[in-house]
C-alpha cells in the first residue's frame, strides 16, 4: 500500500482519473481518497464528494450532510456496476443509519444478490439480517455466516 500510494503521489495530477473512479469500489476507495487527498483533489460533482468523504470515513462530514449522503448512496444501490452497489450499501451499513434500513431492504428485493444477502446477514443488524434469511431462503440459496471479525463492515462502525 505505501509503496503504491507514494507512486500515485508522485505521478501526482495525471493519476487523478483513475483514482476518481475507484472512489465507488469499497476496497480500493480508502487507497484512492488517501491519494487524492494527498494530491490537494477538489471533488467536482456531489457524488464525487460523497464517495470521497465515505471513503475517508470524515463521520462530521456524512452527519452534516446526511441528506446528500443517503440521496447519492441510495442511488448507488441501483446502480448497474456490482462494485458500486456494494460501496454503497457496505457504506450506509456502516453509517448505521435506521432510516435507511427500509432502503437497504427493498433493494435486496430489487437487486437482490447472494453477497448483498450475506453483506446484510453479517451486518449486526437484526432487520437486515432477517431480511437476509427470508430473501436466501424464498430464492433457493444458503447464506453464510462469517467468522467473527471477518465481515466486511457492521452496522454503525463506518
Amino acid at each position: 500500500y505505501e509503496v503504491t500510494t507514494a507512486a500515485l503521489i508522485d505521478i501526482g495530477q495525471p493519476a487523478i482519473r483513475y483514482l476518481v473512479p475507484e472512489l465507488t469500489n469499497w476496497q480500493i476507495a480508502p487507497y484512492a481518497a488517501a491519494v487524492l487527498n494527498a494530491l490537494q483533489w477538489t471533488p467536482g460533482s456531489d457524488e464525487e464528494l460523497v464517495r470521497y468523504q465515505v471513503a475517508l470515513k470524515e463521520s462530521d462530514f456524512i452527519a452534516v450532510n446526511w441528506g446528500l449522503v443517503r440521496n447519492v448512496l441510495t442511488r448507488d444501490l441501483y446502480s448497474r456496476d456490482p462494485a458500486v452497489v456494494e460501496n454503497a450499501l457496505y457504506a450506509l451499513i456502516g453509517i448505521g443509519r435506521k432510516e435507511v434500513i427500509d432502503d437497504l431492504i427493498t433493494a435486496l428485493h430489487d437487486k437482490g444478490s447472494l453477497p448483498i444477502a450475506e453483506a446484510y446477514l453479517n451486518s449486526g443488524q437484526n432487520r437486515l439480517m432477517d431480511a437476509a434469511e427470508i430473501w436466501a431462503m424464498n430464492n433457493g440459496h444458503k447464506v453464510h455466516q462469517f467468522k467473527k471479525g471477518s465481515q466486511p463492515v457492521q452496522w454503525g462502525r463506518l
